[in-house]
């Protein structure tokens, strides 16, 4: 009585061990998936972090030059361009 039981108990935990196994196998590549999703955006983030390096350099290398020559301006005497407007 007792062996008669236990054969289709087997065989639901083996089902159930294979719907498990199926659902592992989901995940795994759904885990994989997005892991390769995060490792291109870092790349992306990687690139556009070196592009805004480069454009504050840019930037701050304008600032620099507006300074020189505004205080080259100062020295050689010119006017207050709002000065000028009234002319």
């Amino acid at each position: 009585m007792g062996g008669h039981t236990i054969g289709p108990l087997v065989r639901e935990y083996e089902i159930h061990i294979k719907s498990l196994s199926k659902d592992i196998r989901v995940l795994k590549n759904a885990v994989a998936s997005q892991a390769e999703i995060q490792k291109e955006l870092m790349s992306e983030n990687e690139k556009l972090v070196s592009q805004l390096e480069v454009k504050q350099r840019e930037y701050l290398s304008l600032i620099e030059e507006t300074r020189f020559n505004a205080a080259r301006m100062e020295t050689l005497g010119a006017n207050d361009p709002g000065e000028n407007s009234a002319d």
